[in-house]
């Protein structure tokens, strides 16, 4: 996948869903599951099959919205607006959020788009093999191995850190490592760094040919 691709497009082709993760079931029993990852709610996005469930904080919507996304809808709706239709101001308006905040968080929603491929390529052992194998947690290679993969895209094509940073304000993001162990649990710090590493130079030097 190449990076600036078309949000609709992809959604419109492959039949994504979107949905708050508060307002799907789905997720809220996942988050009982993984009551000792702090922010699964309010964090972090989670893609199961076609479906991509973003954090809470985001705006709220239906799938009747989503799809008018993947139409290409926004740009209908935000003409609605200006046009100050009453009947469809309120769903216009929540289309147009929906969109601008996809775009607005491009980066991770590309980075699901990858587990959606993954599940349309390899489908129900997909999921299995990313929840369980060969054991749930440290040595989770298959979570490991499907997660580099759309980290990796993070880095080379939107500048994600590897490791810890500090952004302008004096605040201390986690990088990519820090993310994967205290989130995924699925492999040892040192061997995921290293991987990063050693990848992201081949890629930034393929990228630069």
């Amino acid at each position: 996948m190449k990076p600036g691709i078309d949000i609709a497009k992809f959604t419109k082709d492959h039949g994504v869903r979107f949905i708050r993760k508060d307002k799907w079931w789905v997720t809220r029993w996942i988050a009982k599951l993984l009551f000792f990852v702090p922010g699964f709610m309010t964090d972090f996005w989670t893609t199961i099959g076609r479906t991509v469930a973003y954090p809470e904080s985001g705006p709220d919507c239906d799938d009747g919205d989503a799809l008018w996304v993947a139409a290409g809808g926004a740009n209908i709706a935000a003409a609605t607006l200006r046009l100050g239709a009453p009947k469809a101001g309120e769903r216009a308006q929540r289309i147009v959020e929906l969109a601008e905040y996809l775009e607005g968080h491009r980066s991770v929603v590309e980075h699901e788009f990858h587990h959606v491929i993954d599940f349309e390529r390899w489908g129900v052992l997909f999921a299995v093999s990313y929840l369980l194998l060969p054991v749930p947690f440290v040595f989770a290679w298959f979570r490991w191995r499907w997660e580099r993969e759309a980290f990796l895209y993070q880095i080379v094509h939107y500048g994600r850190h590897i490791d810890d940073w500090t952004d302008a304000d004096g605040n201390k993001r986690l990088g990519v490592v820090s993310v994967l162990w205290s989130s995924y649990l699925c492999w040892p710090r040192a061997w995921m760094r290293a991987w990063f590493r050693k990848a992201t130079d081949a890629e930034v030097s393929e990228w630069g040919r």
